[in-house]
């Protein structure tokens, strides 16, 4: 029976894979532990990029702050409708799930766990002389051992270009 040389090369390819993988099981057969163990795990390294939940519960900062305030007065802008006023004290209030609310105003974002302060709150206001406009006010700050101090920005911008920006700090001390 004569052999074409192609079905010698598929033969050769056939042996030499065979001899391969016994060779790999001999050699892991070397190398592998006589019986098996449960693996030990001496420490777990998460990434440097995880992420963790924040506590559940009341926030450690809730209360009430009596704060000064660093530019009382009266500030006027551009638009016609707008006249903005910083009286010289305010009550700050850290609410239960961390949110504040300062000027009767509700902010979006709470007190973190660390004391961090990094809230905003945006209020339309339809219909004024300057058009339709939006007031963003942001407030950062920290809560360290019952003291709060940060800074309070109020933009005003409206429809018909008019703008008013108004910043101030602030500082006080947890009273209720």
């Amino acid at each position: 029976m004569k052999v074409c040389d192609s079905q010698r090369q598929k033969r050769r390819s056939a042996l030499i894979r065979i001899a391969g993988l016994s060779g790999a099981a001999a050699g892991a057969s070397q190398i592998a532990p006589a019986k098996w163990q449960a693996p030990v795990i001496d420490s777990i390294v998460l990434p440097a990029h995880a992420t963790t939940t924040p506590p559940s519960g009341p926030s450690p900062f809730a209360g009430t702050y009596s704060v000064n305030l660093s530019n009382p007065g009266n500030f006027e802008g551009n638009c016609t409708d707008t006249s903005t006023l910083i009286p010289t004290s305010a009550e700050v209030i850290v609410n239960m799930d961390g949110s504040i609310e300062l000027f009767g105003v509700q902010f979006n974002g709470i007190v973190a766990p660390d004391g961090t302060i990094n809230s905003s709150v945006s209020i339309p206001v339809n219909g004024t002389d300057d058009g339709d406009c939006t007031i963003v006010n942001s407030a950062t700050g920290s809560i360290v051992g019952g003291v709060i101090s940060g800074s309070l920005t109020s933009t005003q911008t409206c429809t018909e270009g008019c703008i008013v920006q108004v910043s101030t700090d602030f500082d006080g001390m947890q009273i209720s």
